[in-house]
């Protein structure tokens, strides 16, 4: 505090020195230090700042410089020496798939999925399309090794780390069911669905909701009615190669929701397939999703033909040949499919191999049509029918189902095997023309 502002303070205090019930003394080092009570602070305090707003700084200033004695240099002073920075070359760290060791956690290197990067992996990697005359492109700047996912986060060693971390929380695997088909046994339904977590400010995933249902009808207990009415409901969710029906869920927003729903369509479907309806006895022959043997038309017609020969082992040709019909039908024609069915047919009707011809335009039966052969056919009534074959072949005449009429295929242009795919409603109606010829 400056002189002036110590004449006004203590000015101020002989003003006051009436309302100042207790004022100290104290001397310090030569100086003069007021010490006053709680109650005269208070009361001077506006006065005091008052007084040392309107004191000059510079007068503060004049006077603590006067206090000050300068310093008196003698001589020239001395001049600070300044030496030449040395610049040290920077030390180069080698790359950091360089440092790395043998022996080293892979899995604190590589802890979760991440893109590729070239000076993480301490081996080499090419991936991309070469040019022409140059190599494979190696790891540095690739973007073909960038933009594909990569599995260097799920080693061997990494994965057996994780499944021990897991362990504990799992429970033991059941007794009795080490094989997929006792699993499928006991626990014929399987119920999937997916969890995911985010780092994002929303733990929901759209996906997380979806239910997936799979069961085999094979465990279903269904009878034929029933899993041909259930197969028509559901439609394309059935494969035929693993017998496995699919139901998929996702209407509801919660998984749970889906899960009872799949619950639910499973339920119905079964109900409704094991329910028969009055309309559903109106289904005729060509309704079948398959071909039927028993009651068609084609078994009636092999009928009068073995009835009409006489045959002692009927049962064993009628079933062998039902066989091979259903198969024609239900599989599709091709080359084995056609072969079967001509063997079939030719021992249904009785006749020789039409492949084994005594010249390479007629067979051999129609040689010999004067005589007889030991079933007793007159070789006339044969020529008649393999011409009509042969016409129905050349014509190509559409197959049809209910009278087991087959298109030959384009590459089985051989009159020798039109016989084999007559239709046996005009064999047997020839049969019963002929029997009435030889009676009469």
């Amino acid at each position: 505090m400056g002189s002036s502002s110590a004449r006004s303070f203590s000015t101020l205090l002989e003003f006051t020195a009436g309302y100042v019930t207790s004022v100290r003394w104290i001397t310090t080092t030569g100086k003069k230090v007021y010490v006053l009570d709680m109650r005269a602070q208070q009361l001077l305090r506006p006065l005091a700042c008052r007084s040392l707003a309107t004191s000059h700084p510079r007068a503060e200033i004049k006077a603590a410089a006067e206090e000050e004695f300068r310093t008196l240099e003698i001589g020239r002073k001395k001049r600070e020496r300044f030496t030449a920075k040395t610049f040290k070359p920077a030390t180069m760290l080698p790359p950091r798939y360089k440092q790395q060791k043998t022996d080293q956690d892979w899995g604190s290197v590589w802890p979760a999925a991440r893109t590729f990067h070239p000076a993480t992996v301490p081996f080499p990697v090419r991936q991309g399309y070469p040019a022409s005359g140059q190599p494979t492109p190696d790891k540095w700047a690739n973007a073909e090794l960038m933009k594909i996912p990569n599995f260097l986060h799920l080693t061997p060693p990494v994965i057996k780390r994780q499944c021990e971390a897991l362990k504990k929380f799992c429970t033991p695997w059941p007794a009795g069911l080490e094989t997929t088909a006792k699993q499928e046994k006991h626990f014929p339904v399987t119920v999937s669905k997916s969890s995911y977590l985010h780092s994002s400010p929303t733990i929901r995933d759209p996906k997380a909701r979806i239910v997936t249902l799979k069961v085999h009808l094979r465990s279903l207990d269904l009878d034929y009615h029933g899993r041909d009415k259930l197969l028509r409901l559901v439609g394309e969710r059935y494969d035929a190669d693993t017998d496995c029906l699919t139901l998929v869920a996702d209407r509801c927003p919660l998984s749970q929701q889906n899960y009872d729903y799949c619950q639910y369509l499973l339920t119905v479907l079964y109900n409704e397939s094991m329910k028969t309806e009055p309309w559903e006895h109106e289904k005729e022959l060509v309704d079948l999703e398959k071909y039927v043997w028993e009651g068609s038309p084609s078994q009636a017609a092999a009928q009068n033909v073995v009835t009409a020969r006489g045959i002692n082992d009927a049962e064993e040709l009628l079933k062998e040949y039902g066989q091979v019909v259903t198969d024609l039908h239900n599989e599709g024609e091709d080359e084995a499919t056609v072969l079967r069915y001509q063997e079939s047919v030719m021992k249904l009707l009785g006749l020789t191999d039409p492949q084994d011809t005594a010249t390479a335009s007629e067979p051999k039966y129609i040689q010999g049509e004067r005589g007889q052969d030991k079933d007793g056919w007159v070789g006339q009534a044969r020529r008649d029918w393999v011409v009509r074959g042969v016409k129905l072949w050349e014509e190509g005449c559409e197959g049809q189902r209910d009278r087991g009429v087959l298109q030959p295929p384009a590459q089985h242009h051989d009159k020798n095997r039109a016989f084999a795919l007559l239709s046996l409603e005009d064999t047997s109606r020839h049969l019963r023309a002929f029997q009435k010829t030889q009676i009469g």
